[in-house]
């Protein structure tokens, strides 16, 4: 991430830390630093390219969920969905409904989790995205 800094990437060098910010939580990374850092979210509305931004948020939303806060997570989740679909970012809008079903299921809310990953599994697919298929899959069986 230094490098990115280094040469003004600030795309990448959010993007980095939203993928480190993931990482950490799979392997259950430390209470303190477990959402993207402040500076990733503001770099990621610098550049002209959202998907940086997409990615900060939905890592954003996947640390709150991991720390208890699944209103908030859902929320995020929402607005990281609606900006896919707004855009045509297919790949983070099927990204983001596969979080969303996941953090449904782990806030209580089971059957409308399972609901929306089964209703994913088809699209993504047919669309060729065959890991979140199979990550839905599983998730709902």
């Amino acid at each position: 991430m230094a490098e990115f800094e280094k040469e003004k990437l600030s795309d990448y060098q959010a993007a980095a830390d939203a993928v480190l910010t993931l990482i950490m939580l799979k392997h259950g990374g430390s209470p303190r630093r477990r959402g993207p850092r402040k500076q990733a979210v503001e770099l990621s509305g610098k550049g002209g390219n959202r998907q940086p931004r997409f990615d900060v948020e939905l890592a954003r939303a996947r640390a709150l969920s991991a720390s208890g806060k699944s209103a908030g997570a859902l929320n995020q989740i929402e607005a990281v969905l609606s900006g896919a679909k707004k855009y045509g970012y297919l790949n983070h809008e099927y990204e983001t409904r596969l979080a969303l079903g996941e953090v449904e299921i782990k806030s209580g809310k089971s059957a409308v989790g399972r609901a929306r990953l089964a209703l994913l599994v088809k699209p993504a697919t047919r669309t060729g995205f065959l890991l979140i298929a199979r990550k839905a899959k599983k998730a709902a069986p």
